[in-house]
């Protein structure tokens, strides 16, 4: 990567905390996390992260919650707004 580089990664929850580690001890600040549920009463499933080269650690955590359906089973506003681009009947 580029001294101002950045890169991000979806992996399972259950590994997100072990990928953060890996990438901190290779020099990488972890910016962003984005947790991502099937309901909102479900456990999460996918972590997508976002690390940006270097070492700042001054800076929050930049952490959000997408849920892919809502109560009623019809897919969240955020789930819409993120991935229509890539489904054809969103």
């Amino acid at each position: 990567l580029k001294e101002d580089g950045y890169f991000y990664v979806i992996v399972p929850s259950l590994r997100a905390y072990t990928f953060q580690k890996l990438a901190t001890l290779k020099g990488m600040h972890f910016d962003t996390e984005i947790t991502i549920y099937n309901t909102t009463k479900s456990a999460p499933f996918r972590s997508m992260l976002k690390f940006i080269k270097g070492t700042t650690s001054d800076k929050q955590i930049n952490r959000h919650r997408i849920n892919i359906k809502e109560e009623d089973n019809n897919y969240s506003p955020e789930f819409i707004k993120l991935l229509s681009p890539y489904y054809l009947h969103l």
